[in-house]
């Protein structure tokens, strides 16, 4: 697609950028002191565990609600209903970013192609203007499973979606209400499509919230990492930093991120935005003990996470501001890597 080419251009870009922050007052190296106490590390683990669980309920609570909103929109399609599956589809999938970038294990994370692989191609799934006989729900070869979905997603091509929140949200944002109202037995080929339409929409649902369901089950059954604790929770928070940035860069321009269909990237970056920010908060102890290792740098990444959320829950930023977004967070991994990289020594 266009705007996948034009947003590497804007991250080229957005590296020469970033060597000019990093030279304004970003140190690359931050200082090497003593290893931190066993009961400082204790606390950040406690209060990371801590936030692990509140977003673990929200997760349950969220997409229990997801689910009844689609069948709610199933059973009466119309414009409310339409209104209230959206709405549950955004806090779902806000629930599922925040959780995600909790999880620490390797084993864990390497699943979630199924919960959220994106971008999707539309027409993989159905009909398109131009192209009325594309897609799963117009070929009746293949009958509407989550075992056969399953079979189909990134069959050939990693856009070929099949399963997921994506899915879910381009029907529930861009499919006319009318696609999913039954249609008159007297064109039996209509009624077919409308038919199997609303069998991939519940299965979607299903199947999404079977899997997050094992995830978080798993996520709550998963034992802490093996090495250095403060090291791995750091090079996790580098990993959503550096998805940060990749977002933050595809919406500079227009919302062309991870949730485009619904035009809810930027609420989606500033959910991720916020749990990095809980998980070096004052009170859980993390950044206390990155301080003590450099003041100066710690101060920099506390001064740029907070920027950051600031600017991504704005609701009218100037263009400056768009651009400086993605410097931000790719400044903030890079400091995170800086820290893990000598933590581990």
């Amino acid at each position: 697609m266009a705007y996948h080419l034009a947003a590497k251009l804007r991250t080229a870009s957005l590296v020469v950028g970033f060597a000019c922050l990093t030279a304004c007052g970003m140190p690359e190296q931050p200082k090497v002191s003593n290893a931190p106490h066993a009961e400082d590390v204790e606390a950040v683990r406690t209060h990371v565990d801590s936030l692990r669980r509140e977003h673990t309920a929200r997760a349950r609570d969220t997409l229990a609600r997801l689910d009844n909103a689609v069948n709610a929109f199933l059973a009466h399609p119309d414009d409310d209903s339409r209104a209230a599956l959206q709405d549950a589809w955004r806090n779902a999938h806000d629930a599922w970013v925040q959780i995600h970038d909790l999880v620490l294990d390797d084993a864990v994370l390497a699943g979630t192609f199924r919960i959220d692989a994106w971008p999707i191609e539309p027409g993989f799934l159905d009909s398109l203007p131009g192209y009325p006989d594309s897609g799963i729900v117009m070929d009746t070869t293949l009958d509407i499973s989550a075992a056969t979905l399953a079979e189909q997603n990134g069959i050939t091509d990693k856009e070929e979606v099949s399963l997921g929140f994506h899915p879910l949200e381009y029907y529930a944002f861009l499919r006319p209400v009318t696609d999913f109202i039954p249609a008159n037995e007297d064109d039996p080929a209509h009624a077919e499509q409308v038919m199997r339409r609303r069998q991939l929409v519940q299965v979607l649902s299903s199947d999404l919230r079977e899997r997050i369901d094992a995830f978080l089950d798993d996520v709550e059954a998963s034992r802490p990492p093996e090495g250095d604790y403060l090291t791995r929770l750091l090079l996790r928070a580098q990993q959503s930093a550096q998805g940060a940035f990749r977002q933050a860069s595809l919406i500079v321009d227009a919302d062309h991120g991870h949730c485009e269909f619904s035009q809810s990237s930027r609420m989606s970056l500033a959910a991720e935005t916020k749990v990095l920010q809980d998980v070096f908060e004052p009170d859980g102890k993390l950044m206390d003990l990155l301080r003590a290792r450099d003041e100066q740098a710690a101060d920099n990444l506390e001064s740029a996470l907070g920027e950051a959320g600031t600017l991504v829950s704005s609701t009218d930023m100037t263009e400056a501001q768009r651009a400086r977004l993605p410097l931000l967070f790719s400044s903030i991994g890079h400091q995170l890597e800086s820290f893990a990289t000598h933590l581990s020594r």
